[in-house]
């Protein structure tokens, strides 16, 4: 079990929608975290739904 898996999904993240890159959505997550937009739980879990 992965330690990520109860983390609740972001409602203010969308899903990826394949039309960007795995690397353009971690940029845009990155952006979206550095402006404050989003918690260290809700960047962590989008990362993580991004790369599995």
């Amino acid at each position: 079990m992965h330690e990520f898996e109860n983390i609740p999904a972001s409602p203010t993240v969308p899903p990826a929608t394949g039309t960007g890159s795995i690397v353009d959505e971690l940029t845009k997550l990155g952006e979206l975290y550095a402006a404050g937009a989003l918690t260290d739980s809700e960047f962590v879990a989008a990362k993580v739904r991004l790369l599995t």
